[in-house]
């Protein structure tokens, strides 16, 4: 892995969370052949991101962006090439990964791919950001640029919102093709905004999917949660699975901006009805029908929690027949200066 891998790979294991990115994707088939695959891999389960680096060398950039620029066409040709290679293996293949925390993942043939090819050219602020297939049997491939990359994440946060994003924005320059303004007429009037500059097409995104960009400005909760997720082994009591602390932060990868809010939420409650209470109880919950996970925050005493038959049974009978994931999170005070807040997760098979 060479220098910009790595630096591609750091700042992906900050956002992505580092249980979830692997790296070195090659393997040997036997002694004489072996196979390289896409740079990154970021696993959200049912889906991954694949991702492929192409570097230009920041001795070797000129100011000559007419060169560049060819540069930068020609790199991310290949690495088109290497991205469709990768999911062609991936898709023929049932294939197992290891990456630096320990885990180990194993890759079905049925999984969503979402690729993604990023470059590093800081002489190129102007380029085509999708990669258009040229006929029935290409594929049509998100191409951004390390800096708008980072804005990206840093914008969106949570890996979720990051991978349905460029699902999105796959479609948007299918359809509309490279837009150098884009006016949208909003509740508040027209916004204004050039979507390929600094990735600012996220705000479209936003409009679109949860009626409001702004939410973009209230991002306190979003890193109280992206803490929150990064601190998770520190905090696991018990984990009813046999994938473990992976599965735990899958759930809570895939968490859209709004769940994430409504999660921290409840979190901050139990935490301060916990401090004083005198009898364990419930203060609050989450479901997802479409995901089927339910989530149950329980104040504790010290450190009583719930059964998984006792929790089903206080459940309606629509969220019990949901339900296929069920999170129960209890939080009790140690002094009157430190709290712990554990976890125990049951999954149906």
């Amino acid at each position: 892995m060479n220098n910009s891998e790595k630096l591609l790979s750091a700042f992906s294991e900050e956002i992505f969370f580092e249980e979830l990115v692997f790296k070195n994707l090659e393997f040997y088939l036997d002694e004489k052949h072996k196979v390289e695959l896409a740079d990154l891999m970021i696993y959200l389960k049912d889906k991954v991101l694949v991702i492929q680096l192409k570097a230009r060398e920041e001795s070797k950039q000129t100011w000559d962006l007419e060169k560049e620029s060819q540069w930068v066409i020609k790199k991310c040709k290949i690495a088109k090439k290497q991205i469709k290679d990768t999911i062609n293996y991936i898709n023929s293949n049932t294939i197992t990964f290891s990456n630096d925390m320990g885990n180990v993942v194993t890759i079905s043939k049925s999984v969503e791919i979402v690729p993604l090819v990023v470059f590093i050219n800081d002489r190129v602020d102007v380029y085509e950001h999708l990669l258009r297939k040229h006929n029935d049997g290409g594929m049509d491939i998100n191409c951004i640029s390390f800096n708008d990359y980072k804005e990206m994440c840093k914008k969106l946060l949570t890996p979720g919102d990051i991978i349905e994003y460029l699902k999105w924005r796959n479609n948007f320059y299918l359809l509309h093709g490279n837009i150098d303004i884009l006016l949208t007429d909003t509740d508040w009037g027209v916004l204004t905004s050039k979507p390929q500059h600094k990735e600012s097409l996220i705000n479209q995104y936003l409009i679109e999917m949860f009626g409001d960009y702004n939410i973009l400005e209230e991002k306190d909760y979003l890193l109280k949660f992206n803490y929150f997720v990064k601190k998770l082994n520190k905090h696991l009591d018990s984990v009813d699975t046999l994938d473990g602390i992976i599965e735990l932060i899958v759930i809570f990868a895939n968490f859209h901006q709004y769940e994430a809010k409504a999660f921290v939420e409840r979190l901050v409650k139990t935490i301060d009805t916990s401090k004083n209470i005198k009898k364990t109880k419930i203060c609050g919950s989450l479901r997802n029908i479409l995901t089927k996970i339910g989530i149950i925050f329980v104040a504790s005493e010290k450190g009583e929690f719930y059964s998984k038959e006792g929790l089903i049974s206080i459940m309606n009978k629509d969220a019990r027949k949901d339900i296929k994931t069920l999170l129960q999170i209890y939080i009790y005070w140690i002094n009157r200066e430190e709290y712990k807040i554990d976890f125990i997760l049951y999954q149906e098979n």
